[in-house]
């Protein structure tokens, strides 16, 4: 069974909801970014993302549903681990409302909700991404022995290797493949931002481990901030705490690539991942007040 809820249609030619995306995609890049106003709920813009998320999903014909399907379960990744979290805090009382507008499918909501304490909550989460793919392996374990971060940081990791490890559709490829360079350009800055030990990089990006592992022998910060704003196509960012930003607009780049042809698949990928930019854009606001434009990808 799907961690996904997964409709009951069959949903609709490809040409229909290309079609219906590109007015969407028209209208969702028509305001100015000065006319965005920060949401005001405590979950901020995050559970309107995942509603378009599964309206797009629920529009789609059964086999581009399992193509994009290991995108969704992607984003759908941090629902789960901070329903580890509030499991493991007690707090109860949260899983409700995070729970309300998730693709995940009610069984596994229902699995969670019945919980205890994290570690079996951690349990329950890595059994439901074990359906997606088998590379999680005793993941659970990392729980027990290291705690919940580096659970959390394991977990993503395994996750986000497993699809470029198939066939899949090409442009879904492309995104698992820019996940794992931003991943492994922000850990290896944060490694030789604090002086930490080498860092565990992902195969599978665009960009080879071992062009990464000299990055990390040169212990020169600057020298990665400089790839990563060539990676970016952008220029090199002013100082450590823009990384994460640059890297965003990274990937908001090969979006907008891979939706030009609008009659591919591209087309799909590229109008979700500005879903996605729009609400971190909105959660900033909420977060930071107008401090938070500094951040903002558009």
């Amino acid at each position: 069974m799907s961690l996904l809820q997964w409709p009951e249609s069959d949903g609709y030619p490809r040409d229909y909801l290309l079609s219906r995306l590109r007015v969407r995609r028209r209208d969702l890049l028509s305001a100015p970014a000065a006319q965005i106003a920060g949401p005001t709920s405590e979950e901020g813009a995050w559970p309107a993302f995942r509603r378009e998320c599964a309206w797009v999903f629920r529009q789609m014909e059964v086999s581009w549903r399992q193509d994009f399907a290991p995108v969704l379960v992607t984003w759908e990744i941090p629902v789960l681990l901070r329903a580890v979290r509030v499991i493991r805090q007690g707090d109860r009382s949260m899983l409700e409302a995070l729970f309300r507008d998730s693709l995940l499918s009610r069984r596994w909501q229902t699995a969670l909700g019945r919980c205890r304490d994290g570690a079996e909550a951690a349990n329950v989460a890595t059994a439901a991404l074990s359906e997606e793919t088998p590379a999680l392996g005793d993941v659970e374990a990392v729980y027990r022995r290291e705690g919940g971060r580096r659970f959390e940081q394991e977990l993503v990791d395994r996750f986000l290797g497993a699809p470029c490890q198939g066939r899949p559709l090409a442009v879904v490829g492309a995104y698992f493949r820019a996940a794992i360079d931003s991943r492994n350009l922000l850990r290896l800055a944060k490694h030789q931002r604090w002086e930490l030990g080498a860092p565990a990089l992902l195969f599978g990006g665009e960009l080879a481990v071992g062009e990464l592992e000299v990055l990390w022998r040169q212990r020169d910060l600057a020298a990665v901030m400089r790839r990563a704003a060539a990676w970016a196509g952008d220029v090199e960012p002013k100082g450590w705490g823009s990384l994460s930003v640059l890297l965003e607009r990274g990937l908001l780049r090969r979006a907008r690539i891979w939706g030009q042809d609008p009659l591919q698949p591209g087309v799909v990928l590229d109008y979700l991942c500005r879903c996605r930019l729009r609400a971190r854009n909105l959660n900033l606001l909420r977060i930071a007040g107008e401090a938070g434009r500094e951040d903002m990808v558009l």
